[in-house]
């Protein structure tokens, strides 16, 4: 199919881009990767009056470390935060998500603020920042404000950006102790679409072992990405085992409720959550206790 007839403007500011987007309201759509978006247009699943090109705002695609967190501009490329050696010595889980997110050709060219603002139940990126409290900045001729980004993603598709809004930036605080282990688990049909499940674990330890900082999330179970840290809390004090880590894969798993009868129906959605989460809390457990280690072992070379 073709897309339905629009406008067509490339601002080169950000002023002017936001001018834009005030004129022409919920009647315009944003083109910044455009590897979701694109498709929605050819199958006429959305009818823009305007698209908005803000790939020549050079001043939206940077990423940096500024006081002790990630700052991200909206335009930064998926490959890149997934090749970056910023992103992976601060940040591993946000590397892992993007480098999980489709496929390199689809990468170079999908946006990390693309991502969030398509909101697709089961994507990497926002589920992981989600688990991170990342929070992202959305601005307008009004100004701009800074939310959480869990409450950005309010529905399938959906965000609570206004109509004149932009995404212009994600603020990723990074990993804080050097003995924190994370990871993503997913499980997709096919190899570059978005997972139907996708769990992402993050744990702290202290220096005998036991779990002093617990985090859980999980998407494509519902609508939004869901931040399940309850479920996890169980595991705070203790030093874990695989049966305890069955234990919370049980309880995450009565939180999906998202299913069709094609792809997976919420049973056999149930039964693959309980397994991602098993194996999530087993990887970042292991990646735990390997950064412990090594840290362990760096502090006993520097007192030598």
């Amino acid at each position: 199919m073709k897309p339905p007839a629009f406008a067509y403007v490339a601002p080169r500011t950000l002023d002017e881009a936001l001018t834009l987007l005030a004129e022409h309201g919920a009647r315009a759509s944003v083109l910044a990767g455009g590897q979701s978006l694109v498709q929605r247009l050819n199958m006429r699943a959305i009818h823009p009056e305007a698209l908005v090109d803000v790939n020549p705002l050079a001043e939206l695609d940077y990423l940096r470390d500024e006081d002790g967190a990630l700052a991200i501009g909206a335009l930064a490329r998926q490959q890149r935060l997934a090749t970056s050696d910023l992103v992976h010595s601060a940040c591993p889980l946000l590397a892992e998500a993007a480098a999980m997110t489709a496929f390199p050709a689809v990468r170079v060219r999908g946006t990390l603020g693309g991502t969030l603002a398509n909101a697709e139940p089961g994507a990497q990126l926002p589920l992981a920042l989600v688990v991170l409290d990342a929070t992202v900045t959305l601005a307008s001729r009004a100004g701009s404000r800074t939310i959480p980004a869990r409450d950005l993603i309010v529905g399938d598709r959906a965000t609570s950006l206004a109509p004149g809004e932009l995404l212009t930036a994600v603020r990723v605080p990074t990993t804080p102790p050097s003995t924190a282990g994370a990871a993503l688990r997913e499980y997709r049909r096919g190899y570059g679409g978005p997972p139907l499940l996708a769990v992402a674990a993050l744990l702290d330890l202290d220096d005998a072992g036991a779990v002093r900082l617990a985090r859980l999330g999980l998407s494509g179970a519902d609508d939004v990405p869901l931040r399940l840290d309850d479920e996890v809390a169980p595991l705070t004090g203790t030093v874990p085992t695989p049966a305890d880590f069955a234990r919370v894969a049980e309880r995450v798993a009565t939180h999906v409720r998202r299913g069709d009868p094609v792809l997976a129906d919420v049973p056999l959605r149930r039964r693959i959550a309980r397994a991602l989460v098993a194996r999530a809390l087993e990887d970042a457990h292991r990646r735990a206790v390997a950064r412990r280690d090594r840290s362990t072992e760096h502090d006993k070379e520097t007192t030598r």
